[in-house]
């Protein structure tokens, strides 16, 4: 039975519920928002995250406010959203996205054992870019300066859309209408230190 709070009202038969498509959205995500509510006043965060097992891992920068805040207990909200592509009709009002999302609701819940923080900055790592999981091990001072904070995966709603317009395909002279595909690839590698021999991190994953 889903919590009358996390149900998608618009297009409720796009909803998604289950665990696999959340984490799903969360491996194959790179960048998600993190809201909370301070004096009042909403905030919103752009930041990484790594999903470990049953939990959604973001860190910030210890003793910052924002770490203050998660350590003490607030709700958040933690949002992810990837775009799999473009849909033309031939009205603007038609036009949309095809996609997935994830908002997960929560109080975060702060991972203090530095075995656990190591794990967790690895799996980020490797998240980021696979293949860099152990390659710059943090030291224990690198670890400190960290507050690291778990989300857990259980009050949360997912959202997807997929195919052509749903209006808006009537046909008319010189208007493509339909839906275009899109997907993440990389320009190009700019070394951050002149002479460096390493090679260039491999892609496609």
């Amino acid at each position: 039975m889903v919590d009358d709070r996390l149900k998608v009202r618009s297009y409720p038969q796009r909803a998604r519920y289950d665990l696999q498509f959340a984490a799903e959205v969360l491996d194959a995500g790179r960048i998600g928002h993190l809201a909370l509510t301070r004096d009042g006043f909403p905030h919103l965060v752009p930041m990484m995250f790594v999903r470990v097992d049953r939990a959604v891992h973001v860190h910030c920068r210890a003793g910052t406010q924002l770490a203050t805040d998660l350590a003490g207990g607030a709700r958040v909200a933690f949002a992810v959203t990837i775009a799999d592509g473009v849909v033309l009709a031939n009205e603007v009002r038609f036009h949309s996205m095809n996609y997935r999302s994830l908002v997960v609701h929560g109080v975060a819940e702060e991972v203090t054992d530095e075995a656990a923080k190591r794990a967790s900055f690895d799996a980020l790592a490797e998240h980021v870019w696979p293949g860099r999981r152990g390659l710059s091990p943090a030291t224990t001072e690198q670890l400190s300066t960290v507050a690291l904070f778990a989300i857990p995966l259980v009050e949360f709603s997912g959202k997807q859309r997929t195919g052509p317009p749903l209006a808006g395909i009537t046909p008319r002279p010189n208007v493509w209408t339909g839906h275009v595909d899109l997907h993440e690839s990389p320009g190009a590698f700019h070394r951050a230190v002149d002479g460096a021999d390493a090679p260039e991190p491999p892609w496609p994953f």
